[in-house]
C-alpha cells in the first residue's frame, strides 16, 4: 500500500511536464516565450529563451546570459526588474527564524545577488511548471542569511533550490517536473505569498559554493480570461565574509494518503510522520503549512512517538491557502529519537469531483515545510513514513509520457 501511494505520489510529482487536459492543450497551442535569468541588484541581462518545436526551450545565441554581483557593472535590459513585477493584493511578509511573525520592512542594504524567472503571455487556463538553472557569479562562496521573494499574479508556488550535483550546469528555461529540485538538491525557500521575507536565525545560513548552480522552479496557473505575464524573483543577502554559520535546510513533510469526496468537508486523522535517522540533534525554527485552493487548515504537532502528540506547533487561526502563515518556533524545537510530527489537513471540497493528491492546482496537497539547522545529509522529502532509499528510487523514475 505504502509503495503504491509513494509511486503515485512521485509519478505525479515528477511528471508535470507531461500533464494533459485543457491547460496543457492551451499551452501547446499558445507557446509562451519564456524569459529568465540571473541579475545583480539593479539589472543584468537575463537568459532569453524561446519555445522549441518539441515543446521545450532553447537559449537564443544572440542573448547570452550575463551575471554580476551587486556593485559590479550591469547591462540594462527591457525585461521586468523584480521591483516592477505586478503584485496582487496586500503583501504578506513572513520572517522564518524571528521570534515573532511580524512584518519586516524592505531590506536596507543591497542584496548580494538577485535571481529571476519569468514566463510572459500565459494564455487563460494555462498551467505548467517551468525551471531555469543559473550559476552564482564570483569567485567566493556565499553564506546566505536572508531571502526576499516576490511572486506576480498567476504564481501558484515558487521554489529556490541549491543543486547538489557537483557537475551541475546552467540550463535555459524549460518545462520541468514539480518539486524536482527537492530530489536533486537542497531547497532554500518555498513560497506561495506574493511577497515573502525569509530571515534565518542568528548564526544560521545557507552555504553556497563559488559558482553554485541554483534551480528556480515556478508553478503557475492563469485563472483569468486574458493572457498575463507571470514571474518570480529572489534577492539573496549574504553574511559578511568570514562569518561563521551553521548550515540551515528545509524539509518537505506530508502525506498523499487522503480522499475528499465531492461537496464535502473533511479533516484527516492525525498522521504520524517520522524523521529520518540521525536528525535528533537538529532544531526546527519555523513551519509553513501547504494545501491547494480547497484547503481550510493545516495542523502540526511535535510527536515523541507514533501515538503521542506532545506539543502543538502550527495551527493558524485563519488558514489562508494562497498565502499561508509561517509560524516561528520560539524556542526552537528538537525532535526526540524515534519521534516526528503529527500532521492534519482539512478541506472544503465544493467541486463536483473527489479530490486526491496532485501537483496541479486543481488537485490537493497536505504538506508543511519545516525549516531547521544544522543541515543533515538526508533526503529532503518525508512522505507517509516510507523508507528514504525507496523514496529516492521512486523519485529517480522518469516522468510519465
Amino acid at each position: 500500500m505504502h509503495t503504491r501511494i509513494a509511486a503515485a505520489f512521485f509519478v505525479a510529482l515528477l511528471a508535470l511536464a507531461a500533464c494533459s487536459g485543457p491547460a496543457r492543450e492551451a499551452l501547446a497551442m499558445n507557446p509562451a516565450q519564456p524569459i529568465a535569468g540571473f541579475a545583480a541588484s539593479g539589472a543584468a541581462a537575463p537568459v532569453v529563451a524561446q519555445a522549441s518545436p518539441s515543446g521545450g526551450t532553447s537559449a537564443l545565441a544572440s542573448s547570452p546570459m550575463q551575471v554580476a554581483l551587486a556593485g559590479s557593472a550591469a547591462t540594462p535590459v527591457s525585461a521586468p526588474s523584480p521591483a516592477a513585477m505586478p503584485l496582487a493584493g496586500s503583501p504578506s511578509t513572513t520572517s522564518a527564524g524571528n521570534a515573532a511573525a511580524t512584518p519586516m520592512p524592505s531590506p536596507a542594504r543591497q542584496p548580494t545577488a538577485t535571481v529571476m524567472i519569468a514566463v510572459p503571455n500565459v494564455p487563460p487556463g494555462g498551467e505548467d511548471t517551468r525551471c531555469v538553472h543559473v550559476r552564482l557569479p564570483g569567485n567566493a562562496p556565499l553564506n546566505v542569511i536572508k531571502l526576499h521573494n516576490q511572486l506576480s499574479n498567476g504564481s501558484h508556488h515558487y521554489i529556490l533550490t541549491a543543486v547538489s550535483e557537483a557537475n551541475a550546469s546552467e540550463r535555459p528555461l524549460e518545462r520541468c517536473a514539480g518539486f524536482g529540485g527537492s530530489v536533486t538538491g537542497a531547497p532554500l525557500s518555498i513560497t506561495q505569498a506574493h511577497e515573502d521575507f525569509v530571515q534565518l536565525p542568528e548564526g544560521v545560513g545557507y552555504h553556497l559554493n563559488a559558482g553554485h548552480v541554483l534551480r528556480l522552479e515556478l508553478h503557475y496557473i492563469n485563472t483569468g480570461d486574458h493572457a498575463i505575464d507571470i514571474s518570480a524573483s529572489t534577492e539573496l543577502f549574504a553574511a559578511a565574509p568570514g562569518a561563521q554559520i551553521q548550515e540551515g535546510a528545509v524539509m518537505l513533510i506530508g502525506t498523499a494518503d487522503f480522499n475528499i469526496p465531492a461537496h464535502s468537508s473533511k479533516e484527516t486523522a492525525a498522521k504520524f510522520l517520522a524523521l529520518p535517522a540521525g536528525m535528533e540533534d537538529v532544531k526546527f525554527y519555523a513551519i509553513t503549512g501547504h494545501t491547494h485552493r480547497y484547503g481550510t487548515n493545516v495542523k502540526v504537532s511535535l510527536a515523541s512517538a507514533p501515538t503521542t502528540a506532545t506539543l502543538p506547533l502550527y495551527a493558524p487561526q485563519h488558514f489562508d491557502w494562497e498565502s499561508p502563515e509561517t509560524a516561528q518556533l520560539s524556542p526552537h524545537v528538537s525532535v526526540p529519537k524515534g519521534g516526528g510530527f503529527m500532521l492534519q489537513c482539512a478541506w472544503n471540497n465544493t467541486g463536483d469531483s473527489a479530490l486526491r493528491w496532485g501537483e496541479s492546482a486543481t488537485a490537493e496537497m497536505c504538506f508543511f515545510w519545516g525549516y531547521y539547522y544544522p543541515r543533515k545529509n538526508v533526503f529532503s522529502i518525508v512522505v507517509d513514513n516510507l523508507d528514504q532509499n525507496l523514496l529516492k528510487q521512486i523519485a529517480s523514475m522518469p516522468p510519465a509520457p
